[in-house]
């Protein structure tokens, strides 16, 4: 089965009850989320079970590298914004932090890039777009999820609908990803 989805990183910000269970519920949504959208993947792009194979085998060769980076980027988040917060940063430090934002897109367009041509040798021209497009919806309903249970609403993934909000990430530090922050990653930054 395809473990297309969702990285840990991605499911620690859902939302969830507080308590011992938080930890494993977390896990068992995971687990749904994934194998929800392995079989959709499967059956939109009407992939044998071979080819699925493929695609899942060749996304999880990436998968530590796009979660390393997704760690990366929310640690910078948190300097960017404890910077911002305190509001007594230097120069000096606010140029280290614009340099490690550079650093970290640099590091994401080649991880991207990696990731497609690989991906090309498993699926399609068409297939591969609509894959990319899969994952960039699925992406967007986490966050409205999350953004439903920050908000005390919670519906935001019952209508099928898109629109997904920024998130609160520097457009700086992804392409309005949904990293899970909307896209971190334009391609969804998804594992």
């Amino acid at each position: 089965m395809l473990a297309l989805v969702v990285s840990p990183l991605a499911a620690q910000r859902l939302p969830m009850r507080a308590g011992p269970g938080a930890q494993r519920n977390r896990q068992e949504l995971e687990q749904r989320i994934r194998a929800r959208f392995a079989q959709m993947i499967k059956q939109r792009l009407g992939l044998d079970d071979e080819t699925a194979s493929a695609l899942d085998s060749t996304v999880q060769a990436f998968r530590p590298e796009r979660e390393q980076l997704a760690r990366d980027q929310e640690a910078l988040r948190k300097r960017v914004q404890a910077f911002n917060i305190e509001g007594n940063g230097s120069d000096p430090e606010a140029q280290q932090l614009l340099d490690r934002m550079s650093e970290l897109r640099q590091r994401e367009n080649q991880l991207y890039q990696s990731e497609q041509d690989s991906l090309r040798k498993v699926l399609s021209p068409s297939q591969l777009l609509r894959f990319n497009l899969m994952r960039d919806q699925l992406a967007q309903r986490i966050q409205q999820l999350r953004m439903g249970g920050m908000m005390g609403g919670g519906r935001a993934l019952r209508g099928r609908g898109g629109g997904g909000g920024g998130g609160g990430i520097p457009q700086a530090l992804g392409r309005g990803l949904p990293g899970l922050d909307p896209p971190l990653w334009g391609w969804s930054g998804m594992p």
